[in-house]
């Protein structure tokens, strides 16, 4: 399968977590840089590999990891100097590996973290499907009885595969309807969602996760946030929201309907009560702290699409 293939896969993918995605998109500059050609100059080789990088930044909007992803890997590969293409392909190879790396011990350490923090929550509820939040399912079952409580998660239906995979790891699952999951709050000892996204405002997840934020404080029920540190995008970055197709909904609208299929939204920081992180469990002003003092070149910024790369290599 060529790149652009792969990738159109990946765009498509309506089930899969940002890991997942990423994870998928890593294998594609993988293949890349083992693919080049052994006649291929410095210069060609980094403008494939930056229009590629281009290409996965603005995959999935919502996405803040693949624009992280791409503008890393092209910081650790293109260092100013010349370099043979053979070297560029090291380092390319060396820079993908040590983001795996680092992602693995990223999900252990918010694992740990989210054990510590729910660890008195017998039924926990859930939105969506994410990798981050079913790493913490996953070590919580390891330690106690857990019952989890999800919704469908419409119209992508990733919330009825998480609930398929937690039951055959033997996990208590209720499977609700997305409308319905809000009036199950009060059951669930705490709230666990995921993010694609987080800024000194907002976290964006799945939608369906505002109305469940909202009905959570209601209930005095806390809501926690399992998310990677470079999903944190930098001041003044705007959410990047993704409409999807309309027939995903309804097909063959009549005159009249039209047909909005936004898949993500934000939920602002005041209603979480911890975020689960790769650098432990930080209260939502210290998130704030943290995205202020990142530079724009430094986060994600999906907001912008990612960053284009241009050479005058020969």
């Amino acid at each position: 399968m060529g790149s652009s293939d792969a990738l159109a896969r990946l765009a498509a993918d309506r089930t899969s977590g940002a890991r997942a995605i990423a994870a998928g998109c890593r294998a594609v500059l993988r293949e890349y840089a083992l693919s080049a050609r052994a006649d291929l100059g410095a210069g060609e080789y980094m403008d494939g590999l930056g229009a590629l990088a281009a290409r996965i930044a603005r995959l999935r909007p919502p996405m803040a990891l693949l624009s992280r992803l791409a503008s890393d890997l092209l910081a650790a590969v293109d260092r100013g100097a010349e370099a043979p293409a053979a070297e560029l392909v090291a380092r390319t190879l060396e820079a993908l590996e040590a983001q795996e790396r680092r992602a693995a011990e990223a999900l252990d350490r918010i694992a740990r973290a989210g054990a510590a923090a729910l660890a008195s929550a017998q039924t926990v509820l859930t939105v969506s499907r994410s990798g981050t939040v079913e790493a913490v399912l996953h070590r919580l079952a390891s330690q106690r009885k857990l019952r989890v409580i999800v919704s469908e998660g419409r119209p992508g239906g990733e919330g009825t595969l998480l609930a398929i995979d937690l039951a055959g790891r033997g996990i208590e699952v209720e499977l609700v309807l997305d409308a319905a999951l809000p009036g199950r709050v009060r059951a669930a000892g705490a709230v666990l969602v995921g993010a694609d996204a987080v800024s000194e405002a907002w976290f964006a997840n799945k939608v369906g996760t505002y109305p469940v934020a909202l009905a959570a404080n209601l209930a005095d029920v806390p809501l926690f946030v399992a998310v990677e540190e470079s999903k944190f995008l930098s001041a003044g970055v705007p959410f990047a929201g993704e409409e999807r197709d309309p027939a995903e909904i309804l097909t063959g609208a009549p005159a009249g309907i039209r047909v909005s299929n936004a898949w993500f939204e934000t939920t602002p920081l005041e209603l979480v009560a911890s975020f689960l992180t790769n650098e432990g469990i930080l209260a939502p002003d210290n998130v704030q702290a943290r995205c202020r003092a990142l530079s724009p070149t430094s986060s994600g910024c999906s907001g912008t699409g990612g960053s284009d790369r241009s050479t005058n290599r020969t």
